[in-house]
């Protein structure tokens, strides 16, 4: 996502987001900050064909700007981390459990 619109390097990708984007008038992104300025090989839609994008609070001032102007709705959230997801093992469907 990009001030060229949302984008992915992924051709089929972009070629199958199009078509659900396609099917409704209220698009609604969920992109965390580090999406923020990575141009991929296909645009999916421009920024303002967005109803809502929604990210975390560690996104740029200038970025919130663009994204403030061209969508239709903004909403930044805080992304907090739980220090204790930090010390869980991940879980795996195929681990055994004791």
């Amino acid at each position: 996502m990009s001030v060229k619109g949302f984008t992915t390097p992924n051709i089929a990708e972009a070629e199958t987001n199009r078509a659900f984007a396609a099917t409704t008038s209220d698009v609604v992104v969920l992109a965390d900050h580090s999406k923020w300025n990575l141009n991929g090989l296909c645009t999916i839609m421009p920024l303002s064909d967005a109803a809502m994008v929604i990210t975390d609070s560690s996104l740029r001032h200038d970025a919130r700007s663009v994204l403030k102007r061209e969508c239709r709705n903004l909403q930044i959230v805080d992304a907090q981390i739980n220090s204790t997801d930090l010390d869980a093992e991940p879980h795996s469907p195929n681990s055994s459990q004791r």
